[in-house]
Order: structure tokens, then C-alpha cells, then sequence
């Protein structure tokens, strides 16, 4: 039991108050507001912040967590020629390599800000297990492919699938388990009809990549006459995506993804390193879709830093449609906490209010970064890093406090991951390009 007491709190509706209290008891928050000294309970823990901000976490809405082992293997390459790289040596993980890059993945979001995330890998039984000790939140939806390193076949991905989703969706209140086929690219039709049957059995979600790339698009129109995400609408399994990118997309797309309420999964800083394309995120709002942001994996980024993807959001779609007001800063701040309250329904709210998940960040406004403190928001948005971020709490525990990890053991896991990437390279053979310096 906490009572938290800050100089600044964002509140649902996007306004910064000034010396606000927040009491945590049962991992809800009980009282959120003004400072009461009577809404104290009785020996809860007191934690104050004179000169802190609070606000909602972060969720990264796409990622494939264990790929952080792979940061910076391939760099200057298409998406189709990375992907060849990364399915070289994907298939050297093992279950103990899963578990060490998941936990030096959760640890980065920790220490960023981010208190759950979106994933689609597999191993997902691994991650589920990882994700259920370090206290954080997920949806998980297992990989689904043919050559995939733990199942071998599409058949056994989605048998795996199915065992993850029966052991872990909604067992302990953090965790939440869909379907993750790859794309429509690598998974065929009737699989995915496959997957809908059971993913309106179980209500739950489908996260799949769609139109990621000119090249994904235009191999669609000449297979089916038609793009991806149309595709998906023909064969009835639409309504039930996720979809991760959606760069690349026609005039009717839009439509399809708003009439099928399809939440899409924003990836700036993946999609323009891999050289993807741009998504037009002002058209998709303005048509009313549900858009969130990911950071993609640690291989096309390189790292899970979310904050960075609502910064750059803001940033690249006012330069490019000239125009200072195309996204405000809260509205993008939305993409990365509430939007994503519709990919966790129970589980996460991305809201400091009573009754909701004690989910939040605490930060630090007395850095030389984010001084002087004229609009919080703003120097929470533009100026600050890492290095602000004091606490991240998740269902009313501390999981991340003053550069200090409580549930992962940083230093086994810096130690661990270098000896994994350095055997699974061994055992392909694989050189990494090397630079002249």
C-alpha cells in the first residue's frame, strides 16, 4: 500500500495539475487528486516527488520481445533481405535464450517507462513465463509460420499456439493470449480461417503484420488482385486483427480498417530504418481508427524505447505535412498509453483514476534535460530520456525505482545475453558485417 505525492499529474483528459495524491491499496488506485491529507491511509508507504510528474505508462503495442538478442545484426537492408539475415539465425534459440533476451528486453522498457507490450514470437510459453515473474503486462500471440525455430510447421505453430493460449490467457491478470500469425505473406488462407474460428471462440485478438512494405503489397495484388489488408476482409477474418504497420495502403484500406474496427500498431522508427515507408497516421485518425505505437523488435530499431516513438511521431508528420498542429503532443501521448487500453481490456487502463490498474511513471523533472518546468507535458514529451524515468509501477508494484531493477537481475542478464548471441552466430556460421573504424 502506497500514497504517492507528485507537483505534477496528467490527468484522463490531457490537463497537468499541480501537487496531486495517489493511493494505492489492492493494486487499484483508491484516490486520485488534489492532495487530502485525510485520503492517507493508515501505514501505506509514502513516496514524494517535489519536483516529479506523473503519468499513465507506456505499452509498446508491437513487439517480438526476444529478438533484443539480435540489436544491430543487420543494418542498410530491405525488409525482405533482414528478414533473410534474421531467419538464418533464428533457428539456433533456445528456450533458455528466449527467457535471457525477454528479460533484457523487459528491462529496457522498464527503465523507459513501459510497463507492457504487444508481442508476436515464439517461445511464447517462455515469455508468458518471464512475463508472470517480472510483474509486467502482455498480450501475447504466438508465432504462427512454417521454419519457425521452436515448432518447425505452421500445423504445430498453431497446436502451439493453442497450449499457450490454454495455460496463460487471463490466469493471473496480467497476461492476455491471442494469435500471431506472421503475415499473409507466410501463412496461408485457410490457416487464418483457421485461427479466426478460434479467436472469436476464445474472444480474443489476432496480431498479424500487414502492408508493411511496397514490395508486401504489391506481391498481394498479384497473387489475390488484391492488397493485404482487402484480402484479409475478403476471407472474413479481418475484424478480429490487430495489425502490426500498415504502411503501405490504398484508399479503400482505410475504410476496411475503420468499418472492421481494426487497431493498427504503429512502427515509425522500424519502418523508416527498414526504409518501408511512411504510414499516413493523420489520414488514420481523422478517420476515427485506433492507432497505438511499437517499437517493433530490438533487430529493425534498435532499441524499446517508446517514448522516442511518440516524439518522433509528432515531429515527422508535422514536418512532412508542414504543418505545426497535424498531431498535438497529447494526442500522440494517447497513441502510446490509453489507445493502447484496447489491446489489454481488464488488464490495463493507460488512465489514472480510481478503481483502475495502479499502473504509472513517475518522473523526474529536476534533470538539467527537463529544467526549467514551463508545461510538463511538453518537457516530458520533447526534452526528456531515460535518465527522468524514477519509478514504474504495474498493478501497484514497484518494478523499476531509481535505476534500479526489482524483479530482473540486470547484471546475470547483461552477462547471459552476449554468451547467447556468441554461440547462436557460432553455430551459423554467421558474421555480422564489420566496420572500419
Amino acid at each position: 500500500m502506497y500514497h504517492i505525492e507528485a507537483r505534477w499529474m496528467l490527468d484522463p483528459a490531457g490537463r497537468v495539475k499541480k501537487d496531486q495524491l495517489l493511493v494505492i491499496e489492492n493494486n487499484k488506485f483508491t484516490y486520485v487528486g488534489d492532495y487530502k491529507s485525510d485520503e492517507i491511509p493508515q501505514g501505506s508507504e509514502k513516496i514524494r516527488y517535489d519536483k516529479g510528474l506523473i503519468v499513465p505508462p507506456f505499452i509498446n503495442a508491437h513487439t517480438h520481445i526476444p529478438m533484443s538478442l539480435f540489436r544491430g545484426i543487420v543494418d542498410d537492408e530491405s525488409l525482405q533481405e533482414w528478414l533473410r539475415h534474421i531467419w538464418t539465425i533464428e533457428p539456433k534459440l533456445t528456450p533458455h535464450d528466449i527467457k535471457i533476451g525477454t528479460e533484457l528486453a523487459m528491462a529496457e522498457m522498464l527503465a523507459s517507462g513501459t510497463v507492457g507490450f504487444v508481442d508476436q514470437y515464439y517461445y511464447a510459453n517462455e515469455i508468458a513465463e518471464v512475463t508472470h515473474k517480472t510483474g509486467m503486462k502482455a498480450f501475447l500471440g504466438p508465432s504462427i509460420f512454417n521454419n519457425n525455430g521452436e515448432t518447425k510447421t505452421v500445423d504445430d505453430s498453431f497446436k502451439k499456439n493453442m497450449e499457450v493460449l490454454n495455460k496463460w490467457h487471463k490466469k493471473d491478470g496480467r497476461i492476455l493470449v491471442g494469435f500471431g500469425p506472421h503475415a499473409p505473406y507466410s501463412v496461408d488462407d485457410e490457416m487464418y480461417i483457421k485461427i479466426y474460428e478460434q479467436a472469436e471462440k476464445y474472444d480474443t485478438k489476432i496480431h498479424t503484420h500487414l502492408s508493411e512494405s511496397p514490395r508486401e503489397v504489391e506481391d498481394s495484388k498479384a497473387k489475390t488482385g488484391l492488397t493485404p489488408i482487402a484480402h484479409m476482409d475478403k476471407i472474413g477474418v479481418l475484424d478480429r486483427i490487430i495489425a502490426a504497420h500498415c504502411v503501405n495502403l490504398e484508399e479503400a484500406d482505410f475504410k476496411l480498417l475503420k468499418d472492421n474496427d481494426v487497431t493498427v500498431l504503429h512502427n515509425i522508427q522500424s519502418n523508416l530504418k527498414l526504409g518501408s515507408g511512411i504510414a499516413d497516421i493523420p489520414r488514420m485518425l481523422d478517420e476515427g481508427i485506433n492507432v497505438t505505437l511499437g517499437t517493433d523488435g530490438n533487430a529493425s530499431n534498435n532499441n524499446l524505447d517508446l517514448l522516442e516513438e511518440v516524439r518522433l511521431t509528432v515531429m515527422l508528420h508535422r514536418g512532412i505535412h508542414n504543418n505545426p498542429k497535424q498531431i498535438d503532443t497529447y494526442t500522440a501521448f494517447k497513441m502510446g498509453t490509453v489507445n493502447a487500453a484496447k489491446l489489454l481490456p481488464d488488464v490495463y487502463s493507460g488512465r489514472l483514476e480510481t478503481g483502475q490498474p495502479a499502473d504509472l511513471v513517475v518522473v523526474d523533472m529536476d534533470k538539467v534535460n527537463t529544467i526549467p518546468v514551463i508545461n510538463p507535458l511538453s518537457n516530458y514529451v520533447f526534452s526528456a530520456n531515460t535518465n527522468n524515468i524514477a519509478i514504474t509501477m504495474s498493478d501497484g508494484k514497484i518494478l523499476y525505482q531509481e535505476g534500479r531493477h526489482t524483479t530482473i537481475d540486470v547484471d546475470r542478464v547483461r552477462e547471459e545475453t552476449q554468451k547467447s548471441i556468441d554461440r547462436m552466430m557460432l553455430e551459423t556460421n554467421y558474421t555480422a558485417v564489420e566496420f572500419e573504424y
